[in-house]
């Protein structure tokens, strides 16, 4: 679903905000492809009943134009365990 995930170890000052005295978490989404096509992954927990839905759609509307639509829902039905 993401192209890519950059942690950055901090501080930050130019690069992210001033003053920033922690790091940061970068999340670069996918370009769109060049043909039609989708993706989707579940995921569900059977003992408190919660589930993952993520999926994706990649839309070329003309040879100079494209979309990706993405799609996330996460039930956790109120019970998150760390």
């Amino acid at each position: 679903m993401f192209g890519r995930i950059e942690v950055f170890r901090g501080p930050h000052a130019a690069e992210i905000g001033k003053n920033a005295s922690i790091g940061a978490i970068s999340v670069v989404s996918r370009t769109p492809g060049d043909t039609l096509g989708t993706e989707l992954r579940t995921a569900f927990d059977a003992e408190n009943g919660g589930y993952v839905v993520d999926g994706a759609a990649d839309l070329p509307l003309a040879t100079w134009a494209k979309l990706r639509l993405a799609l996330n829902r996460v039930d956790t039905r109120g019970w998150v365990e760390n």
